[in-house]
């Protein structure tokens, strides 16, 4: 009975959360004229779950008759690809250091790095700005990617993934080599994935 009202209680709330997102296919899915008959209403109403007349002919006009479109759509994908690559090939030698080495200062590095994630963008927008003007770098990628490599999001997701590793695992690897670059390769990275993908995500 228990584990009955988990799952209907569970099920009622993931179909309230996923509503916004059906509206939001379906109104794509309307033409024009009913879009603004269901949403341009000043009247307060629940929205179709079905549009009257489905056409595509939205998604074929944005994306064959819109060019701007199409050149920020590839920009932000190839922008966003760079980021979450280097922000991983940075990031998780960083968490690995942090999590497994044994060195002076490392919780208070990354209690900075806590600090740091915790700011809001508004107190460091000046000095980046100030920064990427010596640089030389207005008006390039390189203004766009390389503040976002060094976020410290990634590195604090990846050490509080890479703590929770059984150190007995730990311990068996480093009787058998006193490598940690061994250690990394063989033992973190392949038990990090899902750590990782949650990152990248």
């Amino acid at each position: 009975m228990k584990k009955g009202l988990i799952v209907f209680a569970l099920s009622f709330f993931s179909a309230l959360f996923l509503l916004p997102l059906l509206f939001v296919l379906t109104g794509s899915l309307m033409g024009s004229r009913e879009f603004a008959s269901v949403y341009g209403s000043n009247q307060l109403r629940f929205p179709p779950l079905l549009p009257r007349l489905a056409s595509l002919s939205q998604y074929g006009q944005l994306l064959l008759n819109s060019p701007g479109y199409l050149s920020a759509y590839w920009k932000s994908l190839f922008l966003a690809a760079c980021i979450c690559l280097l922000q991983l090939i940075v990031g998780i030698p960083c968490a690995y250091g942090f999590a497994m080495l044994s060195f002076r200062s490392r919780k208070l590095l990354l209690f900075l790095y806590v600090i740091m994630m915790m700011m809001p963008f508004q107190v460091t927008m000046l000095p980046m700005y100030q920064l990427i003007q010596r640089l030389g770098w207005f008006d390039s990628y390189w203004a766009l990617i390389v503040p976002e490599i060094f976020a410290p999001f990634t590195v604090f997701m990846l050490t509080q993934f890479m703590n929770r590793l059984p150190h007995e695992l730990i311990e068996s690897i480093q009787l058998e080599t006193s490598s940690a670059l061994a250690v990394y390769q063989y033992l973190v990275i392949p038990a990090c994935k899902p750590g990782i993908v949650a990152t990248i995500i």
